[in-house]
């Protein structure tokens, strides 16, 4: 197999070079540039940060604009099943599927490109493109601002792609696709088992509806119930603060941070790295260090009161270890709890121009539980199961992404080659 020297390096002889437009079109959906007033009870005004890579828009956190808005802005960009999003403002080099405006209203802001690929190219390929390193290198050479860096429609148009026959271009895309959704299939699953404990959760400790001795539910089968400080709650049990359960023990920054492993080190969970966006390794000196088993809550920036469960390795500084020391409940039940009060503790942070948890706030939340602990230890068995399960899945996941984003950069390269039957 013969290659030649790019201006992108070497690449198969037979792959052309193309500016990106030449196979898409670029567009931009705000030509103005001006944000529009805030409504309420209006529909997102989503920027890239609003939206996951499955084209999801955090409907809480976009701006809400008014049903004009929408409708004048509507014309300015066409999307359709395949439309891209490309983020060129602020978090420059975000990919994110886009989805269609006949089934969701919505607008988006001139922080992402549409990028709607033509009859030339396969569309996964053309996702997987547009995330690879060899892409956003040349997106690199095109960035201005500092603090906010950017990159204009027309740099993006005019960045050189690799550009493999069509057929080449298919498998590609299918080796790059294939893996994508057996990590989405992951990620769907373990999101129902956590939906269904979340259920059983508020089912027996906030109904109290768990089941009695003839295995109904309680409170509604005529259990008896007793007045509290939360209010009426089944008798026999209860009320504890979250403080007589575990401690906040803070994350700390290690001497080494690298972006690949090295000898002895250890991952290092940063809120982008616990989100499955990126890896990242360190030594683990003078650290805390926490197992799969360990419970994490964020205390610092926009993600404050977020809360994660199932990875191992140090912590990050910006967030917390929650050292649980009262063995009624689980590290499993103890992440259940936590994630029902996430929005409430979300909504109570300290700190104005950046948001921080507010610890105290948090030891003070009050939970009813049996005295007894039979219920509690049903419930702690239910959601160990539960978790194993997701903990099994999102392990499979890592590794996917990291064979994903290993093969990624030499498919796109022409260093490793697909097996096709050019006629």
């Amino acid at each position: 197999m013969s290659f030649k020297e790019t201006e992108l390096g070497k690449i198969p002889e037979k792959w052309d070079l193309v500016r990106l437009e030449d196979i898409a079109d670029v567009l931009d959906p705000h030509p103005s540039h001006r944000a529009p007033n805030e409504v309420e009870n209006g529909f997102p005004f989503a920027g890239i940060g609003d939206i996951n890579e499955y084209g999801e828009i955090n409907i809480e956190k976009a701006r809400k604009v008014s049903e004009n808005i929408i409708l004048n802005h509507i014309e300015n960009y066409f999307i359709d099943k395949n439309s891209i999003g490309y983020g060129r403002v602020g978090t420059v080099g975000k990919v994110v599927k886009l989805k269609e405006r006949s089934k969701y209203k919505y607008a988006l802001s001139p922080t992402l490109a549409v990028i709607n690929g033509n009859d030339k190219v396969d569309n996964d390929y053309l996702y997987a493109l547009l995330r690879s390193k060899i892409f956003f290198n040349q997106v690199k050479k095109f960035m201005t601002g500092s603090t906010r860096p950017s990159i204009g429609i027309k740099a993006l148009r005019d960045i050189m792609v690799p550009y493999p026959s069509k057929n080449e271009q298919i498998l590609i895309g299918k080796i790059i696709s294939t893996l994508d959704e057996k990590i989405e299939v992951n990620n769907q699953i373990n999101k129902t088992l956590e939906n269904i404990a979340q259920t059983i959760f508020k089912q027996w400790f906030v109904d109290f509806e768990f089941p009695n001795g003839a295995g109904e539910p309680y409170k509604s089968s005529g259990g008896e119930m007793v007045e509290s400080e939360l209010g009426m709650i089944p008798k026999g049990w209860e009320i504890f603060e979250f403080r007589e359960f575990f401690k906040f023990v803070k994350g700390k920054k290690p001497k080494i941070i690298e972006e690949n492993k090295f000898e002895g080190s250890y991952k290092y969970l940063t809120i982008d790295v616990l989100n499955n966006n990126s890896f990242l390794y360190c030594t683990n000196e003078k650290v805390i260090e926490v197992t799969s088993q360990n419970v994490l809550m964020v205390m610092d920036g926009a993600s404050s009161g977020v809360t994660f469960f199932g990875q191992s390795g140090i912590v990050a500084s910006t967030l917390a270890k929650l050292d649980l020391y009262n063995k009624k409940i689980s590290n499993q039940f103890l992440y259940i709890l936590m994630k029902y009060y996430e929005e409430d503790i979300k909504s109570h942070t300290t700190g104005s121009a950046i948001p921080h948890t507010d610890k105290e706030y948090v030891y003070r939340l009050k939970i009813a539980l049996p005295k007894d602990d039979i219920i509690t230890k049903l419930f702690n068995d239910i959601v160990y199961e539960t978790s194993e399960s997701i903990i099994k899945r999102s392990n499979e996941s890592k590794i996917l992404k990291e064979l994903r984003d290993s093969v990624l950069p030499k498919l796109m390269s022409g260093e490793i080659r697909v097996p096709i039957e050019e006629n």
